[in-house]
């Protein structure tokens, strides 16, 4: 995730923090609705209605690619949708006057602590992404370097990876930055 752009990193993480804010909002009227009988929108009790959801574009239309394949991100997409699944049976069954299964009703809010779990997750990993950058190069930092090297060192230890650290030392290298500014050093 640090080979992301600074930038853009940033950028996801209040995405993400506005995102989960939304659907925040969203479970707190389904709950209401369950237990204390006020109004809901019509469309939420629909089986495509996780689509529609603001958290939900969020996800596969703005999240950034970058993500994608963080296994943080997989498990939010799952718990999302069953966790609409489960929302639209419950508020069915209001619609339509039937009983709310206690043992349903346990799983949504199950369903809520894994989702919350799996974006916290994420949240944490771009926050510490963002942390180990050098914030006015965009390059990882000496602790972000480290960790990277022990995880290389025992890839290479375990025969999984061959690798090699190449250090360069370049003279003047201040003067330069001091010259032309940090972008172009």
């Amino acid at each position: 995730m640090r080979k992301i752009n600074p930038v853009r990193l940033a950028e996801a993480l209040e995405q993400l923090t506005q995102a989960v804010h939304e659907h925040t909002d969203w479970q707190e009227s389904v709950l209401e609705a369950i237990v204390h009988g006020t109004p809901f929108e019509a469309n939420e009790a629909t089986d495509g209605a996780h689509r529609g959801c603001r958290f939900n574009r969020w996800y596969f239309d703005r999240a950034p690619a970058e993500l994608w394949g963080t296994p943080a991100y997989a498990a939010i997409g799952v718990e999302h949708w069953r966790l609409h699944r489960l929302a639209d049976r419950l508020l069915h069954k209001l619609a339509t006057d039937a009983p709310i299964d206690v043992e349903e009703f346990d799983e949504l809010i199950a369903g809520s602590v894994r989702l919350h779990g799996a974006l916290d997750a994420l949240r944490h990993g771009v926050a510490e992404a963002l942390r180990s950058l050098d914030a006015a190069t965009g390059v990882v930092d000496r602790a972000g370097m480290l960790t990277d090297l022990r995880a290389w060192r025992d890839l290479a230890a375990r025969g999984v990876q061959k690798c090699s650290i190449v250090l360069v030392d370049l003279d003047r290298f201040k003067a330069i930055n001091d010259a032309h500014g940090r972008t172009v050093g």
